[in-house]
């Protein structure tokens, strides 16, 4: 049996090849030792030749570094001067020589860039003063333009003189032989912004402002006829019923407007009205001839019995503790009173009986009012005292004032006061020191009415006489328009000829222009 077989033969076939095979495996083995032991020998021999050359490299790098420091030693000890050499003094004046060439370059960019600032800004202000110097020219032509056809039109009016045109302006346009210098240093003593014009009697501007001055004339007289004719309609009683006693109307000839006319002062505020005192003053202005019958105003307390007093006198009265002024006592009585805060409180009325309180026109008058109940007045931190508070067409009545804690205050007067348009008759002055206090009269009526009517006659003739004036100067103007209408038809017919004309030596002229 061999390696497990039990065949004899086979066991016999597998030795001999087995025998064969280890003949072949020994050949085998002999040539790759040989070819190992080749191998390294080869490998051996490639690394001493480069360990050659290696140290070949560094022999040579050695000696390359000798040669140079024999070389340098031999510099720096051959002679006097090169014994003298010093590295460092080189670098320090390589060091210094490139500081001075940086500060040459900065000084050099800096006088670059100083250059091309100055030569922008001299570039920037030449065209600026040839744009300025181009607008001027057309400026000039243009004006020079307007002046050429001002005089040409304004030559055309009759009775009208104009002056020549500006040498400025004759150049300009190429009116003249003389040649302008292209440099314009020529000066000239003229400017081209003004026509010289004389204007005629007989001119249409002389004309329009003879018009205008006679249309002034003719409404100021307009004016003043129609002032008359308010004052008549007044005096006659026209206009009598409209609620207002106006400048002509009177008692007698109006008594709707002018017998017991008020002068109403009341607050249009609530809290305006908070304020009262026992004694007050104000003064009032007429502004016609008036006479003063009745005062009203409300009281802040209710009382039975409170003692009320008026006291008037002429002008203004002085407001301080010690005054010297004579105040004329007009009315003293006592009456009941009932208080304003209650939201019933009515005016109380005070009549000045068988008194007129007469005030001319333009005149001043004052009033001293006191009341055990207190008055009620308006008070405010921007009255001044003096200063007007309320008018109408007949009275101003100022800011009036009351002593307070020794002091004066300003107050405003709520209430009415009843006025006549004139005196009811002819004063019999009772008091001229007091502002005219008269008594009342009933014999003068008819004497009144009869110089009022006279009045009003000579009155309307006057109006007559300026409505036939009126007249005269209408039929002037409107022959004046038409002579003005036909002027004016005429100088339209001229100048719409020269016009063509003009248009046409324009066009001519500009062609010569833009030639040159």
């Amino acid at each position: 049996v061999i390696e497990g077989y039990s065949s004899p033969q086979k066991s016999l076939c597998i030795q001999k090849q087995f025998a064969w095979g280890r003949s072949a495996y020994e050949i085998q083995d002999k040539l790759i030792k040989a070819c190992k032991v080749k191998h390294v020998s080869w490998m051996v021999a490639t690394h001493g030749f480069k360990n050659l050359l290696w140290v070949a490299h560094f022999a040579v790098k050695v000696a390359y570094s000798a040669t140079t420091w024999l070389l340098y030693q031999k510099s720096k000890k051959g002679t006097a001067i090169s014994r003298t050499y010093n590295g460092e003094e080189y670098t320090v004046g390589i060091y210094e020589t490139l500081v001075q060439h940086d500060g040459w370059n900065h000084d050099a960019l800096g006088v670059i860039n100083s250059n091309m600032i100055k030569q922008h800004t001299q570039m920037r202000k030449e065209l600026q003063n040839r744009h300025q110097d181009i607008t001027n020219d057309v400026n000039q032509y243009t004006t020079c333009i307007a002046n050429y056809l001002g005089t040409e039109i304004i030559s055309r009016f009759p009775d009208t003189t104009v002056g020549p045109l500006n040498s400025l302006c004759r150049q300009l346009l190429g009116l003249t032989d003389r040649r302008r210098l292209e440099d314009g240093t020529e000066v000239h003593s003229d400017a081209p912004f003004n026509i010289d014009v004389s204007w005629g009697e007989e001119s249409i501007v002389m004309q329009q402002q003879a018009s205008m001055e006679m249309e002034i004339e003719i409404l100021d007289k307009e004016e003043r006829i129609l002032k008359a004719l308010s004052k008549i309609e007044n005096a006659v009683g026209i206009n009598c019923g409209n609620i207002r006693c106006e400048q002509e109307e009177t008692n007698i000839g109006c008594p709707l407007d002018c017998a017991n006319a008020e002068s109403t002062v009341l607050s249009t505020t609530e809290e305006t009205m908070a304020s009262g005192f026992d004694k007050i003053k104000f003064t009032i202005l007429a502004k016609r001839k008036v006479a003063i019958t009745a005062l009203s105003f409300f009281t802040k307390d209710a009382l039975e019995e409170s003692n009320v007093k008026i006291s008037t006198m002429a002008g203004t009265y002085t407001n301080s503790l010690f005054s010297l002024d004579k105040w004329q006592n007009v009315l003293g009585t006592t009456v009941t009173t009932t208080a304003y805060s209650t939201g019933t409180a009515s005016l109380m009325k005070f009549e000045f009986e068988g008194i007129q309180i007469v005030v001319e026109g333009g005149q001043c008058q004052s009033f001293e009012v006191y009341s055990d109940s207190a008055i009620m007045v308006q008070m405010s931190t921007n009255m001044t005292e003096g200063d007007v508070a309320y008018e109408d067409d007949a009275l101003q009545i100022f800011t009036g004032g009351v002593m307070e804690d020794h002091s004066p205050k300003p107050i405003q007067f709520n209430g009415v006061i009843e006025y006549d348009g004139l005196a009811r008759v002819p004063e019999i002055s009772g008091s001229n020191s007091q502002g005219g206090i008269a008594m009342d009269q009933a014999s003068a009526t008819d004497l009144v009415l009869e110089q009022e009517m006279k009045s009003t006659k000579r009155k309307i003739a006057a109006i007559q006489r300026k409505v036939g004036q009126i007249d005269v100067l209408s039929t002037k103007l409107s022959a004046l328009d038409d002579k003005m209408s036909a002027q004016e038809d005429k100088m339209s017919a001229k100048l719409s000829a020269h016009e063509d004309k003009m248009s046409a030596k324009l066009s001519a002229q500009e062609d010569k222009m833009s030639a040159k």
